[in-house]
């Protein structure tokens, strides 16, 4: 009888353990134009339990758990419904506190809607990008008009015009996606306002309602003061806890509304390419939200895609990956995402040993959730990437590993990019194979890649694949026919209106490089010129590219024994680098080692010791940088020292 009252007893207690339930709802986000509604057949699964659970009609859900307790902590590992996708990526894999009384709420968005509103959004957000564009390029005439500038100043804003127009409507992306992953069911009716001027592409006005809420300085200098009171009162005494709880709380609440405040007038400042403006609204979300992930991903591109401070945007990526790894687990999409923006900006730094490091941490963890839609589309770009870097570093082998990752994942996830994306790959495997030696294949591959742009209506790469098929003819001694292509890719860089420099230079510098070969220099100084004059004519003359192709001039002036115009144009890039470029220690100390190079080959060693030492100094601040760079000059200035 005892023992039979025992087993009942451990009967109800495992009924009361297992009691433990998290209430919860799925919703839809709620729209400009209508709210959200509950969603049924939703299936989330927690992390370590082995049982989903299914959404009911009114959108309810219950999670079972064993042995938990108010405040203790669990996570999300999914949530699956066709055709949506969740509206806040980092909630899977984030840290939640059970409450029982307290119900959890998911928001997903319909992937059908979200297509249909971005078609929509970026038809808007094209028409107010060129009419600002179209407004700015009529001041700037009006102003040459008035004679308020010069024909040089005119020509200089132009290009400064088309440049900034080039760079924000790339990232129109970005801005769309941001509108679109926005809930208004939980904004209030100004910023409701706010948000449908803005996707409306009526900036001026949706300005207005922002700055009616308050002179924008004063509300972060307010809110900054509010930071240190709270953090001087951390340290406050035990009676006055109460009301330091009160002002953080409220300090909190107006963080998160200043932060739409001025993220939204970010957006309004690029699209009215006012990037100064823009520098500044930065500056001041950093200042008030130093670890939110939002700001950081946005500083971070901002710095890197639009203000080329490539240092920068990778301080501030490795800043999201540390503070996005504190709440979220190693799976979740801003962990994963962080390290990405890490390898991206290693990258563009130069440093491919790092980068690759960060993308052989990245790709384990991205493996283990790639079937999760969420994450669709990640690992073929990524393999892309890792494949460039073996084929950079000579490891070819593994380099084709990478790209046929890269071609299975692309086939498992077809889209309405899968065209292009087999075209570039057809691209990729031609560098692949060219850079083997296998250059048969390499020309096979080729020609696939310009027969698929060819049907894209892609001139620019159709250009781009000629310029491809000139490597191989000339690795093939075909030198006349390397530039037969070239002469090709130039008719296709013609039929485009407004034709991206970087193509038409790259087949300039290529015709530059063949006459080299030849020792035709006379024919190589025309289209050495014919780069740097192009670019001059489109773009600052401070562009950055600028300053490395005249390196290409110098080599040529020097094979024509014109050794003083050589050394003009090595001065010039080391001044114009110094000048506007001095958060690349990287990129100067490769000015640095050029010039140290033509020194010594002109005979002056003590000018290319100089050089070389110099190169070193700023190559040790970059923290980042391989050191076979360094370890290279070393040995250089050694022999030059000791003959």
């Amino acid at each position: 009888m005892k023992k039979n009252c025992f087993l009942f007893f451990l009967v109800l207690l495992c009924v009361a353990v297992e009691a433990q339930t998290q209430a919860g709802v799925v919703r839809t986000a709620g729209r400009a134009n209508h709210s959200g509604r509950t969603l049924s057949d939703v299936i989330i699964r927690v992390d370590g339990e082995h049982n989903a659970v299914i959404s009911r009609e009114d959108g309810s859900f219950y999670l079972r758990f064993n042995g938990i307790h108010e405040g203790d902590m669990y996570r999300i590992c999914s949530v699956r419904k066709p055709n949506y996708e969740i509206l806040d990526k980092g909630f899977i894999g984030r840290s939640l506190a059970f409450s029982s009384k307290v119900p959890v709420t998911i928001v997903l968005l319909d992937k059908s809607e979200m297509e249909q509103e971005r078609r929509i959004m970026e038809e808007r957000f094209e028409k107010t990008y060129t009419a600002n564009y179209e407004r700015r390029v009529l001041e700037i005439e009006q102003q040459y008009k008035n004679q308020i500038i010069s024909l040089e100043q005119k020509i200089a804003a132009l290009e400064e015009a088309d440049q900034l127009f080039e760079k924000i409507h790339t990232q129109m992306n970005d801005m769309v996606e941001h509108y679109l992953r926005t809930d208004y069911d939980v904004l209030d009716s100004l910023d409701r306002q706010i948000n449908a001027l803005i996707e409306e592409g009526m900036f001026d006005q949706a300005r207005e309602l922002i700055l009616s809420k308050g002179n924008v300085e004063e509300r972060v200098q307010s809110l900054l003061n509010m930071q240190q009171q709270v953090e001087a009162n951390e340290k406050a005494l035990a009676k006055l806890q109460r009301k330091q709880a009160q002002l953080a709380a409220q300090t909190q609440t107006n963080q998160e509304k200043l932060l739409k405040d001025l993220m939204n007038l970010y957006h309004i400042a690029r699209a009215d390419l006012q990037i100064d403006t823009a520098q500044v609204l930065v500056d001041h979300m950093l200042a008030i939200a130093p670890t939110n992930l939002d700001v950081l991903l946005e500083a971070a591109s901002f710095q890197i895609m639009t203000r080329k401070s490539m240092m920068t945007g990778l301080r501030l990526s490795q800043r999201f990956l540390a503070c996005a790894k504190v709440p979220y687990s190693d799976s979740s999409a801003f962990v994963l995402r962080g390290y990405n923006m890490v390898a991206a900006a290693y990258g563009e730094c130069y440093n491919l040993d790092s980068a690759l490091m960060t993308y052989q941490e990245l790709i384990p963890r991205l493996e283990k959730v790639k079937d999760d839609t969420a994450f669709s589309g990640w690992t073929e770009p990524i393999y892309r990437r890792v494949a460039r870097i073996y084929e950079d570093r000579k490891a070819y082998d593994t380099a084709l590993y990478y790209y046929d990752k890269a071609w299975e994942e692309m086939k498992r996830h077809p889209s309405t990019e899968t065209p292009s994306n087999e075209a570039y790959m057809a691209y990729r495997y031609t560098w692949l194979y060219r850079s083997i030696g296998d250059y048969k294949q390499a020309f096979d591959y080729n020609r696939q890649a310009i027969d698929a742009y060819v049907n894209l209506n892609d001139s620019q790469m159709v250009a781009e694949c000629y310029r491809q098929q000139a490597y191989v003819h000339q690795h093939m001694d075909s030198l006349d026919d390397a530039l037969n292509a070239l002469r090709i890719g130039l008719q296709y860089i013609d039929t485009i209106n407004n034709p991206q420099v970087g193509v038409l230079c790259n087949i300039y510098s290529n015709m530059a490089d063949i006459f080299v070969e030849k020792q035709q220099y006379d024919s190589a100084l025309v289209y050495a010129n014919a780069v740097l004059n192009t670019k001059a004519r489109r773009f600052p003359t401070h562009y950055i590219g600028s300053i490395f192709d005249r390196f290409l001039r110098a080599e040529v002036y020097v094979a024509l024994h014109r050794y003083k115009e050589a050394l003009e144009d090595y001065n010039a890039s080391i001044s114009d680098i110094l000048t506007y470029y001095k958060d690349a220690p990287t990129q100067i100390g490769i000015c640095y080692r050029n010039r140290g190079d033509f020194f010594q080959q002109i005979g002056e060693v003590d000018n290319a010791i100089a050089d070389y030492e110099t190169a070193i100094e700023y190559f040790k601040k970059d923290s980042s940088a391989p050191t076979w760079r360094i370890t290279n000059l070393e040995n250089m200035i050694q022999q030059l020292k000791n003959p």
